[in-house]
């Protein structure tokens, strides 16, 4: 069950990572 729970935690954390590094290159891109 914790494992899941982290797992979860780990796909959200990659998410919110993602979305600001993409934030971030369109930025700077534009």
């Amino acid at each position: 069950m914790y494992s899941y729970i982290l797992s979860a935690l780990l796909t959200i954390c990659l998410i919110i990572a993602f979305a600001k590094a993409w934030e971030a290159y369109k930025k700077h891109k534009a």
